[in-house]
This record gives structure tokens, C-alpha cells and sequence, in this order.
């Protein structure tokens, strides 16, 4: 089995970076070729290093390292191959120029170096019979009624919050950026309760509804959670909200049945690629409309979206192929890192005033208190600096903006303690289970693998779902609660 795995892996790496070559060399020259081999360098790095971890193990790509070296090399190596197959796809800052591509991925493959060193100092070696569910799967039994109960009152909450944020023109990209910044002492609030919350909330009932799949109660508020949380994702208007629940789903019920659940993985992947032309049309319409506040609005709005998305399409081949090509363009996340080496010296005008210093406090401050608190919008200072406008925010990067801040040095070192945590989260479930382990790991799974972010966002958002997180767990399952163990994994 890990064999199979590591030759399909090398031959579809091998395979994608001769597809590229098939299709353009010789019209990119030198630099093309160069990026080819720091492509096929990163690949095989990336390859070595995940089935090193997956080794007897197949659930392995639901942790932490294996998971973030396959995001990294997609989003940061294969994807950018589309600016060589289409130029137009290159930034026009670049004036044709692939160079701070080559550099740029020269880079990055130096911090994942670092990142998989951080993650061989803190390993911890896995139990001698494999890894162990977080508990013995109980068909016939009932659920924790109790964990039910609370995950219920915290979704009731959290879905009143979004409703207020709806109407008050707050809620994510159908809100407007002047009611935003209006409103950013409670939105600071309001914003962490309901993200956090409902995260929380799909992840409890989750772990209660795959250790008990007979329990009728519990499957019903499952279902009811996983499609108001992808309602709420599809009427942000961010893709990534509406396809998170199905990644959490997928990683916990493999977690627990100790088997790879394809399905969900399936519907993520199908999920990408078919809401893109529906999502620009939506978000489209809703700029023009000056944003939504209630719920019937977005509901037309969807439905106008997806006729005009339909009109244009015609065929379901037309639709899927313009959802991938936009996917591909999406992922591609090493431009954004190519433009911080073109901004140069004036990548400067990107800092703010917030401080690593503030980072053990500025989580669990609200700005009602601190007025003066810094205002974390290094993505919208990235899209003025690169010539977009004021009101839309571009991805830095976690690397980007650590290059940005500090150098090659800076990618090294905060790389390098990506990977020491990365590593110290997945030592929580390689063994066996707690379900509050579980529980914390598979909320934070989102966040610890968002690299689209600066720094300073990432680990002060880390920090601040760790705690809250930590604090849930301890309230629902208790600090002493005795965990059923489960019986060992079969090789």
C-alpha cells in the first residue's frame, strides 16, 4: 500500500511537471527549464517527507505536516505552472519577467526545509501497533446527550449573531467595508463568537454522530448544523466558508473510523471547481447592489447569480471548465510572493503598527478597551501597494510576509516554528485519542493550514482559538473525564 502511494504520487508530480513542459517549451527559454527543476526538487523533497509520515498509516494526511506539505507544494509549486502556459496569468507588475517566480520559489522551498526540520525535532515517535480512534464506535448506543445539548444552545447563539451581522451590513463580503471599519470594536467580538462558535459547534456534534451512527437525535442536528454552516459559507460569498464543514467532516470521520472517507474529500474537490462561476457572479452582483442585509436579499441574489452563471455557461462542460481554470488561478499563491521581492525596498509601506511584542496579549484584548488597537489589514496594504484598489485585500502570504518583514532569514525562522507546532498540535491524536484532543485539533485544522494570510495574523489567531478552544473542551468533556479506549488498529 505505501509503496502504490509513493509511486502514484512520484508519477503524478513527474507526470504534471512534463505536461507543462508538453505544452510550453521552448517559448519560455532558460527560466522555464530552471523552474522545472526546483519544481521537480520540491516535488520529490515533498514526496520523501509525506510518505515518510504516511508509512503504514494513511490517515497521516489529515495531520498537520503532511497535510500543509501538500497545500504548500500545490499552492506554491504545480499551480504556478499556469503562468507559463498562459502569460497572462504572470502579473503584469513582472513586465513579462519570470525571475521573481524563480526566486520566489527558490524560497519557499528553503522554508519548507526548514518547516520539515521543525517537524523531525518534535516528532514523537508513533505506538507500536499504529494509531488508536478516539474511542470505541458504539452503533447501538446513544450519544452524549449532554454534548448535544451544548452544542446546540452555542449554534442557536452563533446563528442570531449572523443574522444581526447580516442586517447590520457586516457579514463577510456581502457586508460593506465602511460599515466594517465603523463597527470594528464589536465586530472584533461578534466575528471571533461566530466563527469560532460554529466551527466548534460542527466539530462536536461531528465526533458525537460518527462514534454513535444510530443515534437518530444526533445524526438529525448533525445534518441540520453541516448544511446551515454551508448555507451561511454560501452566502458570504466566500468559497472557503462554504467548503471548510465538508474538510472537518472528512477529517474526523476518517479520524475516527480509521479509514480514508473519499466521499467527502470527493465533494470538496467538485465543490472548488463547480461554485466559481457561480461565486463571481454572485459577489459581482452584490458590489453593485452595494451589499445584502437579509436573508430573502441573498436568496434572490443566489438565485440571479446562478441564472446569469448558467446563461453564460450553457453546458455543464462549459461551467466545469471555466470553474477550473479559475481554481487553478486561485490556488496559484506564488505570484502573490513574487510580488513582494518586485515591491523591493518599498515593501516597507506594508508594516503597521501592531508588534511581535503584543502577540501574548493582543488576541484577548477587545478594542472597546484598547482603542488604539492596530488594525491587522496588511492584505489591503498589499493590494494598494501592488497597484489594485483600497477596497479589496490581497493574500501576502505567511512566507511573503515573512520576507517581507525580515528577509530570507524571516522565512527560515518563522517556517521552521511553523513546523515545531505543526508538530506539537499532531502529537496530540497520532496515539491514542481524547476526544478533547480530537476536538481542539480538528477545530483549529482550518487555521494552522490558511498561508494566505501575513504572520502576524496567523499566530495571533492561532493563539486565540487554542485558548478558547482549550477553555470549550475542558467546560463540555470535563478536565478528568475518562476516555473509552479503543481497540488496537489492525495493520
Amino acid at each position: 500500500m505505501t509503496m502504490a502511494h509513493l509511486v502514484v504520487l512520484s508519477f503524478v508530480s513527474l507526470g504534471a511537471v512534463l505536461w507543462g513542459a508538453a505544452l510550453v517549451l521552448g517559448t519560455r527559454g532558460v527560466q522555464f527549464e530552471q523552474y522545472l527543476l526546483l519544481l521537480g526538487f520540491f516535488g520529490l523533497a515533498s514526496a520523501l517527507f509525506i510518505f515518510s509520515r504516511i508509512r503504514g498509516n494513511h490517515l497521516g494526511i489529515f495531520h498537520f505536516p503532511v497535510f500543509l506539505t501538500i497545500v504548500i507544494f500545490l499552492r506554491f509549486g504545480l499551480a504556478p505552472l499556469a503562468c507559463f502556459v498562459d502569460e497572462k496569468n504572470l502579473s503584469p507588475n513582472f513586465g513579462g519577467q519570470y525571475g521573481f517566480l524563480l526566486r520566489a520559489l527558490e524560497y519557499v522551498i528553503i522554508g519548507m526545509l526548514a518547516f520539515w526540520a521543525g517537524c523531525v525535532l518534535t516528532e514523537r515517535k508513533p505506538v507500536a501497533h499504529g494509531p488508536e480512534s478516539a474511542g470505541r464506535i458504539l452503533k447501538h448506543s446513544h450519544a452524549d446527550y449532554s454534548i448535544l445539548a451544548w452544542a446546540a444552545v452555542v449554534y442557536a447563539v452563533v446563528f442570531s449573531i449572523r443574522l444581526y451581522l447580516l442586517h447590520a451590513h457586516l457579514y463577510a463580503y456581502i457586508g460593506t467595508w465602511k460599515a466594517y471599519y465603523a463597527n470594528l470594536s464589536s465586530l472584533q467580538v461578534l466575528g471571533t463568537v461566530s466563527s469560532v462558535g460554529g466551527v466548534a459547534a460542527l466539530v462536536f456534534v461531528t465526533i458525537e454522530k460518527y462514534f454513535h451512527p444510530s443515534d437518530a437525535p444526533c445524526r438529525l442536528l448533525f445534518w441540520l448544523i453541516l448544511i446551515s454552516e454551508v448555507a451561511w459559507g454560501l452566502a458570504s460569498g466566500m468559497k472557503s466558508l462554504a467548503l471548510q464543514p465538508f474538510i472537518i467532516v472528512a477529517m474526523i470521520s476518517s479520524l475516527i473510523e480509521r479509514r480514508f472517507r473519499k466521499g467527502w474529500v470527493i465533494a470538496v474537490l467538485l465543490g472548488v471547481v463547480g461554485l466559481y462561476p457561480l461565486s463571481n457572479n454572485y459577489r459581482r452582483l452584490v458590489r453593485n447592489k452595494g451589499g445584502l442585509a437579509s436573508p430573502a436579499a441573498v436568496a434572490a441574489t443566489g438565485l440571479e447569480a446562478f441564472s446569469q452563471a448558467h446563461a453564460s455557461q450553457r453546458t455543464a462542460s462549459g461551467w466545469a471548465g471555466d470553474g477550473w481554470r479559475m481554481t487553478v488561478k486561485r490556488l496559484d499563491l506564488l505570484p502573490n510572493v513574487g510580488q513582494v521581492l518586485w515591491l523591493g525596498p518599498r515593501a516597507s509601506a506594508l508594516e503597521g503598527k501592531e508588534r511581535w511584542w503584543m502577540l501574548l496579549y493582543y488576541p484577548f484584548v477587545p478594542r472597546f478597551i484598547w482603542h488604539s488597537k492596530p488594525v491587522l489589514d496588511k492584505g489591503r496594504r498589499f493590494s494598494i501597494a501592488t497597484g489594485s484598489t483600497s477596497v479589496s485585500s490581497m493574500a501576502i502570504t505567511y512566507p511573503g510576509d515573512l520576507y517581507a518583514s525580515y528577509g530570507l532569514a524571516g522565512i527560515v525562522l518563522g517556517m521552521f516554528l511553523l513546523g515545531v507546532v505543526s508538530q506539537l498540535l499532531t502529537n496530540t491524536i497520532t496515539g491514542p485519542l481524547d476526544r478533547r484532543h480530537l476536538f481542539v485539533y480538528a477545530a483549529l485544522f482550518l487555521s494552522v493550514t490558511d498561508m494566505e494570510i501575513d504572520a502576524f495574523s496567523f499566530w495571533t489567531s492561532l493563539i486565540k482559538s487554542l485558548a478558547i478552544l482549550t477553555a470549550i473542551a475542558l467546560v463540555i468533556y470535563g478536565p478528568h473525564r475518562r476516555q473509552e479506549k479503543a481497540p488496537t488498529a489492525q495493520a
